[in-house]
């Protein structure tokens, strides 16, 4: 029988492979993925997967390391779109609702990633890549504090406790099937931002 199907997934077989693990991590978990849905999914036959990976965990550092490029050229484009520090930290905080319906049906990828992870007591060195994702928004976010006058200390706690507020505003609009709550969440959590003063935080 054959288990491959019709795909929309462009590109080589290795980035048709990724970008289908990639989605299929998202919508269903790292672990009740299989290499033949990631085939299915890719539209490549399985015997011709092994080419590329061999254990699911080359699939997902690969994912990962895909993953962490793509997020640093994001962030890049908002740089070069605007230069004033706030307007940057806006659109970061918007990103998740660029693909609204998607994260709220099944939750930010990065977080259910990185928890499964640790729940399923991965090799470290995985783990602390996925969390390396983390630190690069939370580097970003402090860099862009740091503009506005927040010292470096104060800066990453500030960026660290934004990313806090907006995974938990992903998780609870993703309980609850409501996009609306999540744009209103990010709406306030720029808000909240906004209105910190630097000099009552520093040390």
């Amino acid at each position: 029988m054959n288990e491959t199907k019709p795909t929309s997934i462009r590109g080589s077989s290795r980035e048709r492979i990724l970008e289908a693990a990639r989605a299929l991590f998202h919508r269903q978990g790292f672990e009740a993925t299989s290499f033949s849905d990631i085939a299915r999914e890719a539209g490549i036959p399985r015997g011709n997967f092994y080419y590329h990976f061999k254990t699911k965990d080359e699939i997902l550092r690969a994912v990962i390391a895909r993953w962490r490029t793509r997020l640093e050229e994001a962030l890049g484009q908002i740089e070069r779109a605007t230069p004033q520090p706030l307007e940057r930290i806006h659109r970061m905080l918007a990103y998740p609702l660029e693909e609204s319906e998607t994260n709220v049906r099944y939750g930010c990828p990065l977080g259910s990633l990185v928890y499964e992870l640790r729940k399923a007591e991965h090799p470290p060195q995985v783990w602390q890549e996925a969390v390396g994702l983390f630190d690069v928004l939370a580097d970003w976010l402090a860099a862009r504090l740091r503009e506005l006058g927040w010292s470096a200390g104060p800066a990453r706690l500030l960026a660290l406790r934004a990313l806090a507020r907006l995974q938990g505003a992903i998780l609870l609009a993703s309980a609850y099937g409501d996009q609306g709550l999540l744009a209103a969440e990010v709406a306030d959590l720029y808000d909240w931002i906004r209105h910190q003063r630097p000099q009552e935080n520093a040390p």
